[in-house]
């Protein structure tokens, strides 16, 4: 009897113990996302990595491409700017966008030759602020992730934490969805209308601030998603493409196309928490005629 006792009083401290390290997680997450929904402005850069192999008549041409970029954010009023670099086949490539939120609705402006020339496209007033950050949505899909070390970001120690998600997750959490639609968008390879859910999981890390208590590092690795997803994105891809130059309903397959990837690695960083200052849209942008629907 003593003996089980001991056993039991044993599993008793496990179990309290690892109840007590999710709870510590879940607290420390839910004190990061009230903290950064509250936050005026942030700054946010992306790292996107990319291995891709596409194959044309039997030709295949190795594609493997980097973006990087910066996104300055006001979350009210909701305006943000992104300047995003696409490097591949030794080229590179500068996109420019600014969002803003507007009783109109949320209008894009976009310049791919480095500000020179500008497109205007407005979208209906459902569509959610570009400012807006849901990271409570965030903090509801990381509920299971568990600590697994420690690392400096940008000379401070942050605790690291690490899990799954889904792409069902993703797609309700807009402080993630949102940041690779940008990145995709940037590309001419537009994740919207794509099913989020049905292309498998993404092992995440999130790294909260042992000062500050803010979320400054989250990376995914793509790999197995971009794998199940690309079919169904290049597919998006040559029709809009075939739409463009006229070729709307030529049989694709004809040519053999198809894409393959290997490692898709993401990295976020945010941080200059509420030191952005306004936003201001260049005159030109706004002075561009809206673009065809």
């Amino acid at each position: 009897m003593k003996k089980l006792k001991r056993i039991t009083a044993v599993l008793l401290i496990v179990t309290l113990a690892l109840t007590l390290a999710g709870c510590g997680f879940a607290a420390k997450m839910s004190r990061a996302a009230k903290k950064m929904e509250k936050l005026q402005s942030y700054r946010m850069d992306i790292d996107l990595d990319m291995e891709l192999k596409l194959s044309v008549l039997g030709q295949s041409l190795n594609m493997d491409m980097n973006v990087d970029g910066r996104a300055d954010i006001n979350t009210s009023p909701a305006v943000r700017k992104m300047d995003t670099h696409i490097r591949m086949l030794g080229l590179e490539q500068s996109v420019l966008v600014y969002t803003e939120k507007t009783d109109a609705g949320v209008t894009t402006f976009r310049s791919s030759d480095g500000g020179e020339t500008w497109t205007r496209k407005t979208r209906g007033s459902e569509e959610a602020a570009p400012g807006k950050s849901d990271f409570t949505g965030l903090l509801k899909i990381a509920s299971g992730f568990e600590k697994t070390g420690t690392e400096t970001v940008r000379g401070s120690e942050a605790t690291i934490y690490s899990g799954v998600i889904t792409g069902a997750d993703l797609e309700n959490a807009a402080a993630l969805s949102d940041v690779l639609k940008n990145a995709f968008s940037s590309m001419d390879m537009p994740l919207d209308g794509l099913d989020l859910a049905a292309y498998g999981s993404i092992p995440t890390t999130i790294d909260i601030d042992n000062k500050s208590g803010m979320i400054v590092r989250c990376t995914m690795d793509l790999t197995e998603f971009m794998g199940k997803m690309m079919p169904a994105l290049m597919d998006a891809v040559m029709g809009k493409a075939a739409a463009e130059s006229g070729m709307e309903g030529f049989d694709l397959s004809a040519l053999r196309f198809s894409a393959e990837t290997g490692r898709v690695f993401t990295s976020l960083e945010f941080y200059d928490f509420d030191a952005v200052g306004t936003i201001e849209i260049p005159a030109e942008a706004l002075a561009a005629p809206e673009a065809a629907a």
